[in-house]
C-alpha cells in the first residue's frame, strides 16, 4: 500500500482502513504498508519506543530505498528489523504543528527528540545501521578531498556540491583563478601605470548589502572607482585626495557595512548618503584630513582632529584603575542578541540588548562606548 503526503508532514492524523486494519502515514513524505501479508525478520530486532508525546506525534524509519519499516503515533511501542548492511532515517511529524513539544523516541539506545525550525516535520538520517553512506568531496583535486567519501553532496538534507576550491576569486587580481570557488586571500595586484599604487579595497561586514553604493572621485572630478557591497578587490589611484560618496538606498545606513580602502574605514551610520575623504600618498593635511581622537569626553580630545585614529583614552577616578573601549562589530541580525558585564559584587557595569530573552528592534546589542575597570580585577 504506497502512501503519499504533499507537504511532506505525514498525514496529520488521517487514516486508512482496509477491511478493518487501519493505516497511516505518520511522517514524511511517502512510505509504505502492507495488508494480509506475513512478515518474518532475519535479522536482530531492537526496540522502537515513544517517550512523552502528545497525541498529535507520529514517526517514520525508512530505509535506504525509502521505504517505511516502522512507523507508528503517540503510544507506539515495538521494534525494529535491523538489517546491519542497510541505512536508516527517521522522520517526526506534528500532525498539529505543535513542533517541539518534548517528545523523544529511543531506537536500540539511541534517543532522539525535535530537531530543525520547521513546526511540522523534523529529520533525523542515518540513525541506525552499517551501510549508511558518507558524505563528502569525492573530487581527488580538490582542497578538501575525502577519500572516505561515498557521495558528492554536503549532507542527507543538502545535495549540494561539498568540494572546495581554493584560490583567488577576484577577476581583477594578477592572479584570478577561474577554478576556484573559495577565496583564500592570495589576491595579487599590479598598476599598469607605475605612477599608481595598488590599494586594497572591501565593502562588507553587515546586512542588508544591496542597499549599499559608493563612489571614489578624483580631485578633477573623475570617476576613480565604484562599487557596492560586498567587494573585495584592489584598485590602481595616482598620488592625490579622493572624495569618497557613499549612498544607502533604505535610508536606514549601512547596517554594519563598512568601506575600507587601504588602511582608512568609511560608512554610513544612519541616513540616506555620507562622505568622507581618502588620501593616496600625499600628506593627510594637504587633503584637510587631521587624525586625532575625535571623542569630545575623551581626555585627549583634539578639536581639530576630522578621522578617529583609535588614541582616545579616558580619565577614571579610581586610582589604578583604567579606561578600556567597548564596541560590538555587527553581524546579521543584532536585535537578537544581548549581554552584559558584571564584577564580582554581581554588579552590571555595561549592558546592551533585551536581556532575559525577547527581541527589542530599538535596543540591539551593539554598543561603541567605553568604562572604567580595575586590570587586577576578573569579569564576567
Amino acid at each position: 500500500v504506497e502512501m503519499q503526503d504533499s507537504y511532506g508532514d505525514g498525514w496529520n492524523g488521517n487514516m486508512l482502513n482496509i477491511g478493518g486494519t487501519e493505516m497511516s502515514l505518520y511522517a514524511g513524505d511517502s512510505g509504505n504498508d502492507t495488508y494480509n501479508c506475513i512478515i518474518t525478520c532475519d535479522f536482530p530486532e531492537i526496540p522502537v519506543i515513544v517517550n512523552n508525546a502528545e497525541s498529535d506525534f507520529g514517526f517514520s524509519i525508512t530505509n535506504s530505498t525509502g521505504d517505511v519499516v516502522v512507523s507508528g503515533g503517540s503510544n507506539f511501542e515495538g521494534t525494529l528489523c535491523l538489517n546491519p548492511d542497510e541505512c536508516y532515517d527517521l522522520n517526526l511529524a506534528s500532525a498539529d504543528g505543535n513542533g517541539n513539544t518534548g517528545a523523544t523516541i529511543q531506537i536500540g539506545s539511541e534517543e532522539f527528540g525535535w530537531t530543525g525550525f520547521s513546526f511540522w516535520y523534523a529529520y533525523h538520517y542515518s540513525v541506525a545501521g552499517n551501510g549508511c553512506p558518507i558524505y563528502g568531496c569525492t573530487d581527488p583535486n580538490a582542497d578538501n578531498y575525502d577519500p572516505e567519501a561515498d557521495i558528492n553532496e554536503t549532507s542527507p538534507g543538502d545535495s549540494s556540491n561539498p568540494c572546495l576550491y581554493y584560490g583567488c576569486m577576484d577577476s581583477n587580481a594578477d592572479n584570478y583563478d577561474s577554478q576556484a570557488n573559495f577565496d583564500d586571500s592570495s589576491c595579487e595586484y599590479s598598476c599598469a601605470d607605475e605612477s599608481e599604487d595598488v590599494y586594497l579595497l572591501s565593502c562588507d561586514g553587515g546586512t542588508w548589502q544591496y542597499e549599499i553604493s559608493w563612489q571614489l572621485i578624483a580631485s578633477d572630478g573623475s570617476l576613480a572607482a565604484s562599487g557596492g557591497a560586498p567587494e573585495n578587490t584592489g584598485i590602481c589611484l595616482a598620488p592625490g585626495c579622493y572624495d569618497v560618496n557613499m549612498s544607502d538606498t533604505f535610508g536606514d545606513g549601512w547596517n554594519g557595512n563598512t568601506l575600507i580602502i587601504g588602511d582608512m574605514t568609511f560608512g554610513i551610520a544612519d541616513g540616506y548618503s555620507g562622505s568622507g575623504i581618502f588620501v593616496a600618498g600625499v600628506d593627510p593635511e594637504s587633503c584637510g584630513v587631521f587624525f586625532g581622537c575625535t571623542d569630545a569626553e575623551a581626555a585627549n580630545y583634539d578639536p581639530v582632529a576630522t578621522n578617529d585614529d583609535g588614541s582616545c583614552y579616558y580619565a577614571c577616578d579610581e586610582e589604578g584603575w583604567e579606561s578600556v573601549v567597548i564596541t560590538t562589530t555587527q553581524g546579521d541580525y543584532p536585535y537578537e542578541i544581548a549581554w552584559n558585564i558584571e564584577d564580582a559584587d554581581g554588579n552590571i557595569l555595561v549592558s546592551a540588548g533585551e536581556l532575559g530573552g525577547g527581541i527589542d528592534f530599538s535596543n540591539p546589542g551593539l554598543i561603541n562606548t567605553w568604562v572604567c575597570l580595575d586590570l587586577n580585577a576578573c569579569y564576567t
